[in-house]
């Protein structure tokens, strides 16, 4: 099924996707591209049965039922699969995101739904990168998120025992961003700023005949024995440009991160790193068209996400 999505919006919706039925098959389309496999465990059979609804399909091996909505986020959902497109079209439009409070309100439902629904879409948005390597030059630089302590109420406020300590870093949470010279990045929680930390994270995920360019922080000491084209600025110099070195990019991305916070009331500490990957996300994806984007995200909602699980998630560390 082909429609073309570059100019769908949220009051001209129905004009692209009339009913379920629509939708449905739209998303078959997306997930299987015209060769329809049974999504069912242990099953690969390719015949199926088609019901006359348009929706449901039987699998001539093994006889069960299923949906296009079978094994992704959108399976045993209450809500329609038209109302999880209309999610996914404002999380797109949303130049920095959108929050589970607005969304609840501009589609009825309880924040409760809405935040259930983002969060899954952002679990989805974190499978579109493909892991591999990244190649040619690589800005790299790491980032601090997270509320100040000194705004915390007394009883909150986290007590600090060693010296020379920064309070308003303690409790921040602290995430590696790699950027590629074509744009594509890559962010990734760690645990601390440690040069061994820092270099264990680069070495899973860039190559090692990349050029890299960082700033003069320690933690990259350890660099220069993995990866021998390595160049670097002194900010505390007031360098922020060493003949082509610069690490302007990558810091960029952080005032876009930023913008996109702003976006939400509060952000748990528990599922930042999921608001991180939506944001990374975004930025591959700026150059895209509408309809690029919002085939790319139905794409990656492969594999089903209940709620208990993803209450129990933990962050993803290096």
């Amino acid at each position: 099924m082909t429609i073309d999505l570059s100019k769908i919006s949220e009051s001209n919706f129905t004009d692209y996707f009339k009913n379920e039925v629509d939708c449905h098959q739209y998303l078959a389309a997306q997930r299987w591209q015209g060769y329809m496999i049974c999504p069912h465990k242990g099953c690969n059979s390719d015949r199926v049965w088609v019901f006359k609804d348009g929706i449901r399909y039987k699998c001539c091996k093994c006889k069960r039922k299923y949906k296009a909505t079978t094994g992704t986020i959108f399976e045993s959902s209450k809500m329609r699969l038209s109302e999880w497109f209309r999610v996914i079209i404002k999380l797109i439009e949303h130049p920095n995101g959108i929050a589970s409070t607005t969304l609840g309100r501009n589609l009825r439902i309880t924040q409760k739904t809405a935040w259930f629904m983002t969060t899954r879409l952002r679990y989805a948005m974190a499978q579109i990168d493909d892991g591999q390597p990244l190649t040619g030059i690589v800005q790299i630089d790491q980032g601090h998120l997270g509320g100040l302590n000194k705004n915390r109420h007394f009883d909150k406020k986290i007590k600090y025992i060693q010296n020379n300590i920064d309070p308003n870093y303690k409790d921040k949470l602290i995430f590696q961003a790699m950027l590629e010279e074509n744009g594509k990045i890559r962010v990734l929680e760690i645990p601390n700023e440690e040069a061994l930390t820092i270099h264990d994270c680069t070495i899973q995920n860039v190559d090692r005949n990349a050029l890299l360019y960082t700033d003069s922080s320690t933690g990259y000491n350890l660099m220069h024995y993995a990866f021998k084209n390595m160049e670097s600025v002194n900010h505390k110099a007031k360098q922020y440009m060493n003949g082509n070195c610069t690490t302007n990019s990558v810091e960029g991305f952080w005032s876009y991160v930023k913008r996109h916070e702003t976006s939400h009331i509060w952000i748990s500490k528990k599922y930042r790193h999921l608001y991180m990957q939506e944001a990374s996300a975004r930025y591959n994806m700026r150059q895209m068209h509408f309809q690029a984007k919002f085939d790319t995200v139905l794409k990656a909602t492969t594999g089903r996400l209940m709620y208990k699980d993803l209450k129990g998630q933990h962050r993803i560390a290096a």
